[in-house]
């Protein structure tokens, strides 16, 4: 019996002897059988943690804290709980006009061109005079860590006004085991 290659984008086949094929074969046999382990363990490893993850929401309730750890002869499993800071990019002019002087301390700005691709020619041409006309200013922000503390200092009015276009949105808890 003899079984072929696939070489290269062209998959161009080429027989190789029986002797490797068979080598082949197994190797491919052995990587999908692992495959599927490997997906079976980690639906197993999932549904543990899912289990787990009551008992952590409940100490983390309790305590305040971000990130609970379980100890026992085995071994060791921390839970850490987060979160991630939320808004609609549609929403940014409301956010500076909610934050006015205070944005800077909230957001970093990096402001990027957009050129009219069909504007390109003319925009060789006659770039310094037709500037404003050719290029378009495109902002793209990301939060510092002091919005955070914005969104989170109790009831002023900034933060009421902020909590209507921002959010906080938790994420799925991280696990991590350790044996002894």
């Amino acid at each position: 019996m003899t079984s072929t290659v696939g070489l290269g984008l062209r998959k161009q086949e080429i027989p190789i002897p029986k002797k490797n094929a068979d080598k082949i074969g197994r190797i491919i046999r052995d990587g999908i059988r692992l495959r599927q382990q490997l997906e079976t363990i980690k639906q197993a490893i999932e549904a543990n943690n899912q289990r787990l993850i009551p008992y952590a929401d409940n100490l983390v309730a309790i305590s305040g804290q971000k990130s609970v750890a379980f100890k026992s002869d085995a071994g060791i499993v921390e839970v850490k709980f987060g979160d991630v800071i939320k808004y609609f990019e549609k929403d940014m002019p409301k956010i500076k006009t909610v934050l006015g002087p205070l944005f800077d301390q909230a957001f970093s700005t990096e402001t990027s061109y957009a050129v009219n691709i069909t504007s390109i020619p003319e925009l060789k041409i006659r770039l310094g005079k037709k500037y404003d006309e050719l290029i378009k200013e495109q902002a793209t922000y990301s939060h510092k860590k002091k919005l955070r503390d914005m969104i989170c200092d109790g009831d002023s009015e900034l933060t009421k006004e902020l909590r209507k276009l921002v959010f906080i949105e938790a994420k799925k808890p991280s696990i991590s085991f350790t044996w002894v």
